[in-house]
This record gives structure tokens, sequence and C-alpha cells, in this order.
């Protein structure tokens, strides 16, 4: 997600959804996706 924010991980549309949420929501996003994982 942090990679898709930055602009350093091509994407069609990811990076303009991942500039739209703020770093703690991005660690929460990627903690729950751990978790269920």
């Amino acid at each position: 997600m942090q990679a898709f924010k930055a602009g350093t991980r091509p994407a069609t549309v990811m990076h303009q959804i991942a500039k739209g949420y703020s770093d703690d929501q991005i660690a929460a996003i990627t903690a729950w996706f751990a978790a269920v994982r």
C-alpha cells in the first residue's frame, strides 16, 4: 500500500486509491489483512 501511495509500484487504479488513505489507515488495513490471512 505504501508503494502504491508513493507511486513506486505500477498500477492502473490502486495508486490513486492508496493516496486517499493516511499512513495510520494503511497500517490498520495491512494489519487486518495479515490477521485474516
